[in-house]
């Protein structure tokens, strides 16, 4: 009755969609999008999703999050060491382990340094692999970031990855891309939509350790190549408009058109 008796929007991002692939659940979460005036999604591939699955496609709509463009969005190194960079919540659809074990695989400790910002569950047990591992000179954990300070540590990052299960669009890699850091990501989702493998960054499979080991080589050994990757990435963010003001102004369009 609360559902029929109110009007309202949905906007769906990425870790939503388990919720419709709990059995259980599924009832609830189908009259939920079919009450909806409409619904919002993050991604292309999650508006498809939906709007088959639940027979909504005239009400689903994408809307992509908006990023800011730092003034000084050149990268600057603080070290000899080629920095790559994590920043989200440590849980395990985050895929970090992976990203630890193609790090350690990697073997290039003098060279290369792992930077692992926030906080989650995970975190300890990531530690212990570390600890482990010995490795703890060359894999740094910075602990929760205050949102506002996350570019300011991608400038003094060379490369950005996210070996996530799962995502929507990650926010986090247009921050990266805003700064002009290429992006090595896992081929899921909403990531490809932005992640052109060889262009403004490099893709691999969930899970796969080997092939992430060789993105992460290849980054050290091509940092010319990667940073020309960069630049590209920040042309994108730029053509494609993806910034807080651009969304703003989508979603005053649909809510109009909904509410009118």
């Amino acid at each position: 009755k609360y559902i029929k008796g109110n009007e309202y929007v949905i906007t769906i991002r990425g870790a939503d969609q388990i919720l419709w692939k709990i059995k259980f659940l599924y009832p609830l979460v189908y009259l939920i999008f079919k009450e909806a005036k409409g619904v919002i999604t993050v991604s292309h591939s999650l508006a498809i999703e939906i709007g088959e699955l639940f027979r909504i496609s005239n009400k689903t709509n994408f809307i992509p999050n908006g990023v800011y463009i730092p003034k000084k969005n050149v990268q600057q190194p603080i070290s000899n060491q080629y920095k790559f960079l994590f920043v989200g919540t440590l849980i395990p659809r985050k895929g970090v382990n992976i990203l630890i074990k193609a790090f350690i695989k990697l073997n290039l400790f003098e060279k290369t340094k792992l930077v692992i910002g926030g906080a989650g569950m995970e975190e300890n047990k990531l530690k212990e692999i570390v600890e482990k591992n010995k490795v703890g000179k060359y894999i740094e954990f910075l602990g929760e970031i205050e949102p506002n300070n996350v570019q300011n540590i991608m400038l003094e990052s060379d490369c950005f990855v996210l070996p996530s299960f799962s995502e929507g669009t990650p926010n986090v890699i247009k921050e990266s891309m805003a700064c002009g850091v290429p992006v090595i990501t896992t081929n899921i989702s909403g990531n490809p939509e932005l992640i052109i493998s060889g262009e403004t960054g490099l893709l691999f499979e969930p899970g796969d350790v080997n092939t992430l080991t060789e993105h992460l080589r290849f980054a050290f050994e091509n940092q010319k190549i990667m940073k020309a990757m960069g630049e590209k990435c920040i042309e994108l963010i730029i053509s494609k408009q993806l910034t807080w003001k651009n969304t703003a102004r989508m979603y005053e369009s649909i809510y109009s058109k909904i509410y009118k």
